[in-house]
């Protein structure tokens, strides 16, 4: 890949971050990077002068726009559930969607290049849904861009990757160039591999710019037959960014926050006191609700710690709603294998997180349908979750069946648990999934009743991210989580092609 290209054209120069160490590519001169623990939000009180406030249908609808315009042919999205594939269970990123067959050579792209805006759903950090206040999403919109270059056929790659990345967060977001950086990094997942340059604007990544250049061959690293532009842009997160809300749930879900906070009758901070708490610990790190809480206090805001507490739970019930929604309407049926027990998984943390706002056992089912149907109707006619409504009654009958199941394992399971403690006093991590995937029990609700037994359990902050790692799908060719190479194995990789 080729950074001097932005040198050259769009005079960015190259830095080092004094606090992570790493590389990133900024017009102004930084002494950090612009990427959480190294900054905080600053995107979130800074003064645009060209943005508007945007809504997640027009960030969307702007990303198409723009990617048409320059060539790209449109691909409507594909389901969550990845039936095409039989080695992983969710469509977890947009380049799912042409992996292997496309990404390897075998069948032509429908169109090169292309442009996709694909409903996701990634599991992995679900523990972290609501805590970060919009940064983790178990459900989300990535815009996908993407070419593939055969031999003799080169459609674009590094500075065709930069322009259209730079042109659409310029002119169609509204952002200046000095807004924009690029930190150096390296993607390897699925035997592919290439430098993978993040798009950080004021605190918050966007975008992932993946060269999926090479492969690995018997632990050695060999140039790819076909380069794949594989370039990912958080809808939700630059909608947040255009908005500047307080936090991505306010960006994202509108007018549909305030209808489910009466429905479940809890109450947020003022959304001054809010925004500033989101940037006052947007670069500090916490892994619970009670670290969180306890950051809180420390940091001024005891009058409000109890609200924003509660709104963690709120926030991932947003959110997880919209994601059941996604896996029934594709025709997912709950159940204790594959996409039907991580749709089962998604279901009981949800209930679990209305249970910690009060919602009554008595009520949860009732109060559930009606979070279900008013989120149904807020998407009603939307490009992507226009579809919701005509599965509405499935749904509501799943989620009714669930309901009832969940209150029914709390019921019959802990007397299982109690007798399970008699023999053995230590519940190890793989007792407490095994405890979940064979009574439906969450991890909190044994740790409660045992401690009334003087028994302490330790419950790991990720415990429900642990379990759904341990249900995925077998050897997956999908994009896995960043690592960090040497640096002189991502220059080497930089040069080529």
């Amino acid at each position: 890949m080729n950074f001097n290209y932005l040198e050259k054209e769009y005079g960015y120069r190259r830095y080092k971050c004094r606090v992570c160490g790493n590389y990133f590519w900024s017009r102004i001169p930084r002494e950090t990077c612009p990427d959480r623990p190294c900054s905080k939000y600053e995107f979130l009180s800074k003064k645009y002068s060209r943005i508007s406030h945007l809504s997640l249908q027009e960030v969307r609808k702007r990303f198409i726009e723009y990617l048409v315009k320059r060539g790209h042919g449109l691909v409507d999205p594909y389901p969550v559930v990845a039936k095409w594939r039989n080695d992983l269970y969710l469509t977890i990123a947009s380049i799912i969607v042409f992996q292997p067959h496309v990404t390897e050579g075998l069948v032509d792209p429908p169109y090169n290049p292309l442009v996709i805006v694909q409903p996701s759903i990634r599991l992995t950090d679900v523990d972290n849904v609501g805590l970060t206040l919009g940064r983790h999403l178990s459900s989300f919109e990535m815009g996908g861009m993407h070419a593939f270059n055969k031999p003799g056929k080169l459609v674009y790659w590094s500075e065709g990757i930069f322009e259209n990345t730079l042109g659409f967060l310029t002119e169609a977001i509204g952002l200046e160039l000095d807004d924009i950086v690029f930190k150096e990094g390296w993607w390897e997942g699925g035997g592919n591999a290439g430098p993978a340059p993040e798009v950080l604007v004021d605190g918050i990544e966007v975008a992932t710019l993946v060269h999926m250049s090479h492969r690995v061959v018997n632990g050695r690293y060999e140039l790819s037959p076909v380069l794949v532009v594989d370039c990912g842009f958080g809808i939700e997160r630059l909608t947040w960014l255009a908005q500047q809300a307080p936090t991505g749930f306010h960006a994202v879900y509108g007018d549909l926050l305030v209808k489910y906070r009466d429905v479940l009758n809890i109450e947020e901070p003022p959304g001054d006191v809010l925004k500033r708490a989101v940037y006052t610990l947007s670069d500090k790190e916490y892994s619970t609700v009670e670290e969180y809480t306890r950051l809180l206090e420390k940091l001024g805001f005891s009058e409000y710690v109890r609200d924003m507490a509660r709104a963690i739970y709120f926030y991932s019930i947003l959110d997880h709603v919209r994601t059941l929604l996604l896996m029934l309407a594709d025709g997912v049926v709950p159940s204790n294998t594959g996409e039907g027990y991580l749709a089962r998984l998604v279901t009981r943390r949800l209930l679990r997180n209305m249970l910690k706002l009060g919602v009554e056992y008595s009520k949860l089912r009732d109060t559930l349908i009606e979070l279900i149907i008013r989120q149904v109707k807020y998407w009603r006619g939307d490009y992507i979750y226009g579809k919701l409504e005509k599965h509405l009654d499935y749904i509501v009958n799943v989620a009714e069946i669930e309901t009832e199941k969940f209150i029914n394992n709390l019921t019959r399971g802990i007397e299982v648990v109690e007798k399970l403690v008699k023999k053995k006093r230590n519940l190890t991590i793989d007792d407490l999934v095994e405890i979940y995937d064979s009574h439906g029990i969450p991890p909190d609700i044994i740790s409660e009743r045992l401690a009334q037994y003087s028994i302490q359990v330790q419950v790991p902050p990720n415990f429900y991210s642990i379990v759904a790692s341990r249900h995925n799908a077998p050897a997956q060719l999908v994009k896995e989580k960043e690592t960090t190479f040497p640096q002189e194995i991502v220059e080497w990789a930089c040069k080529y092609p």
